[in-house]
């Protein structure tokens, strides 16, 4: 009887150690099983473009534009109507902080000359091409604040139009620039932002960015 104990104790230690060592093989798996997939990467996304609207580029100030175009200084000229900057970006991720790219920007204008005994249509167009470097500085979630920094050249022309002839137009060339000490960018792979500086691109912007 007891050598039966006995062989009936053994089997049982047997068996209990067998169990345990299974749980104890399983046990991580289910603990990395357990575990959420995490649904965005920021390194998978190192390439964004941007698209974004700005108003009051430095070109739509009266001192500026006339810089690049002297003639107009001369003349009546009336501001007439002023669109913002449309601006084209591109930027890749050198590191979660740091990023750099280039933007293509275009402003517009349309003025008058009262002259006698006509008035004559001006239409003004200034493109701008820069490179660009962003810097995040804070960032919580999907909120982050940064700052912007492009200098690049800007090719301007003018026309003039009187009734329906148009005359030859006016090119030149100069430096142009954009500085935003903070924009407010909100999302993950998707996402919109505001901006507030100086320069090509306005006052203050407001755009989209994609990530891929």
């Amino acid at each position: 009887m007891s050598k039966l104990c006995k062989n009936v104790a053994l089997v049982l230690a047997c068996l209990m150690a067998g169990a345990a060592s299974v749980q104890a093989k399983t046990r991580p798996v289910e603990a990395v099983a357990s575990q959420p997939a995490p649904y965005y990467n920021p390194s998978l996304y190192c390439h964004n473009v941007t698209l974004s609207y700005g108003v009051i580029s430095n070109y739509g100030i009266k001192r500026m534009f006339q810089g690049l175009f002297p003639a107009l200084q001369e003349s009546m000229y009336d501001e007439g109507i002023r669109m913002g900057a449309v601006t084209f970006g591109y930027t890749y991720d050198l590191s979660s902080k740091l990023s750099v790219g280039g933007m293509f920007s275009y402003a517009g204008a349309l003025g008058t000359i009262a002259a006698i005994p006509t008035t004559y249509l001006v239409y003004q167009n200034f493109f701008s091409i820069m490179p660009q470097v962003k810097f995040t500085w804070w960032e919580k979630g999907t909120l982050r604040l940064y700052s912007r920094l492009a200098a690049g050249v800007v090719v301007a022309n003018v026309r003039y139009q009187e009734s329906v002839s148009v005359e030859t137009p006016l090119t030149t060339a100069s430096f142009a620039f954009q500085v935003s000490p903070i924009g407010l960018e909100f999302g993950r792979s998707l996402a919109g932002f505001v901006e507030a500086g100086f320069g090509a691109t306005g006052v203050v912007s407001v755009g989209l960015r994609k990530s891929f």
